[in-house]
């Protein structure tokens, strides 16, 4: 559930009220006070996913080209690798946090490989500095799917403060929602710049037109371009979580901690090693030991309970699969064990606590 009040109903009353409802100013006011908070360009887009296709094409990945990513992730980032005519190279995760697996992203860059992107599983980067390192040495950009990693911190560092190219979510269920919507951010300012025309469908519009709403800018197009800006509707909605962003974050890292407190004492669970002082939690994710997560998920909903999993492997699903035989050892062994457990700012102690005995229960039974 997202965390929205009447903030977010009274500002948007007044935007409807205004009626401009397209690209203008309420995104640049989004943008800069994203801009601000990372210190670095951000340009804000449609979805998490149109971030990570207009990433690769800005880099000028296409066709003949390969990028590594590890299949632990939603479908969404392997289809924006395929959108771009690029190869998906699937690559293990590690076993313990989920993070990409280094070693295995050395042994499967080739000439042909022209970026690496790594997914920060509930907002955790794994080794992040690592990975950037061997990017460099290899000539390699990194567009890091950061869709559950707004405001999370890795070496105290800000995701999306520094790197290469980070690519965000605020769609309805992540830490900070727009409703929908996605954003950019980086260091490359040429970068920035042509995200900003192919996200309008290569209309190049300045910062004047954004903010009066007019369509003064030049229509001479000399560029491929997409409709994938952000409109104002979303980005209103993104200006007020923001404001309350800090509170947002506390809350979920809060709910995070009191999880591990009462699942510490279940001998058939394994906790995952998240720092929740660092990581704002988008999900909160825990291993079975015995059970397989699609029987505890139908178990739960006895109990008024609803679960899910994250994820079924990209490199298994049939769009992927077809023509290839690949084998990762650690995404197969763990991915049928991850469960997902609620997590939204709604919730307080007293559910947490009934979530966690009623797991109990289902553990202990068998």
């Amino acid at each position: 559930m997202p965390s929205l009040g009447e903030e977010e109903i009274t500002s948007l009353n007044h935007l409807f009220k205004i009626g401009y409802l397209g690209l203008g100013e309420q995104v640049e006011i989004f943008e800069n006070l994203i801009s601000e908070y990372l210190n670095r360009d951000f340009v804000a887009v449609s979805s998490g996913t149109s971030a990570l296709f207009l990433a690769l094409e800005a880099c000028g990945i296409g066709e003949g080209d390969e990028v590594i990513v590890q299949s632990l992730t939603y479908i969404a980032t392997y289809q924006a690798i395929l959108a771009v005519g690029a190869t998906p190279i699937s690559c293990d995760v590690n076993p313990t946090d989920l993070s990409i697996d280094l070693i295995d992203v050395q042994k499967k860059i080739t000439t042909k490989t022209k970026a690496i992107i790594p997914v920060h599983y509930n907002g955790n980067a794994g080794k992040l500095d690592e990975l950037l390192q061997l990017a460099d040495k290899n000539n390699l950009r990194v567009i890091e799917d950061a869709a559950h990693a707004f405001g999370c911190k890795t070496n105290n560092k800000i995701i999306g403060s520094f790197g290469d190219i980070t690519c965000f979510s605020f769609d309805p269920v992540k830490s900070l929602t727009c409703g929908e919507g996605g954003g950019i951010s980086s260091s490359d300012k040429k970068l920035i710049e042509h995200v900003k025309t192919t996200r309008f469908l290569g209309i190049f519009r300045s910062k004047d037109d954004n903010i009066s709403g007019s369509k003064s800018y030049n229509d001479e197009i000399s560029t491929q371009g997409w409709r994938y800006h952000m409109n104002n509707i979303h980005a209103t909605i993104g200006i007020e979580q923001f404001k309350k962003f800090s509170t947002i974050k506390e809350k979920r890292q809060k709910l995070a901690k009191l999880y591990n407190e009462f699942l510490s004492c279940i001998s058939g669970i394994e906790l995952l090693p998240f720092d929740y002082n660092a990581i704002i939690p988008y999900l909160f994710v825990l291993k079975l030991k015995n059970h397989k997560n699609t029987d505890v998920i139908r178990r739960l909903k006895d109990f008024n309970i609803g679960s899910s999993y994250h994820y079924y492997p990209c490199h298994l699903q049939p769009l992927i699969s077809k023509n290839k035989n690949e084998y990762l050892p650690n995404t197969e062994k763990n991915y049928s064990k991850l469960l997902s457990l609620p997590m939204h700012t709604n919730l307080d102690e007293s559910h947490i606590e009934h979530i966690s005995n009623s797991l109990k229960k289902i553990i202990d039974e068998d």
